[in-house]
């Protein structure tokens, strides 16, 4: 394999095989922490219950919407169903990670979270997350986009994508 070929999915022959093994190798412990009995293909539920079992946040109708909007790329079908191969559920992992879409309270994922993620964990806990920022409701969803936009330095970019998800989710959007 060379460097112009990171992509899994343009790996042929040996460098596939070579990189489907390390995949398995990779998140064998996944199909233990989800208690499923190893099974390849996977199907679109083990590959949701695989990642849920090392703390990411994903259902099984958030899947389905990734591949509508062609958010994640395609996986193989056969017969109607999708055939999740290790490497997909690897892929699917990283897609995720680049995301951040991790489970409140994840001690697996806890050193990647800011600050201002762990703390609003916190308010969420409590009950009281609309209270996180004592002026968000001054704000609405232009204003708080210009400003992330206008954001100078990386606190300030994180504060305000939190902002913006306590904002959204008081419109009963769900990001």
């Amino acid at each position: 394999m060379n460097l112009r070929e990171v992509d899994p999915r343009t790996l042929t022959g040996q460098d596939a095989a070579t990189m489907e093994h390390l995949a398995r190798q990779r998140i064998a412990e996944w199909w233990n922490r989800a208690d499923q009995q190893v099974s390849y293909p996977a199907t679109d539920g083990e590959a949701v219950a695989l990642c849920r079992a090392v703390d990411y946040t994903i259902t099984g109708e958030e899947l389905v919407r990734f591949f509508d909007v062609g958010a994640f790329d395609a996986v193989s079908v056969s017969h109607g169903s999708r055939n999740w191969s290790a490497t997909d559920i690897v892929r699917l992992a990283c897609f995720l990670e680049c995301r951040r879409a991790w489970k409140a309270g994840s001690e697996l994922h806890r050193a990647k979270k800011t600050t201002y993620e762990i703390a609003l964990e916190h308010f969420r806990a409590t009950g009281e997350a609309h209270e996180f920022f004592s002026d968000l409701e001054s704000y609405d969803l232009r204003a708080l986009l210009l400003l992330l936009v206008e954001a100078d330095n990386r606190q300030q970019r994180e504060a305000l994508k939190v902002a913006l998800e306590i904002k959204l989710e008081s419109y009963c959007i769900v990001v």
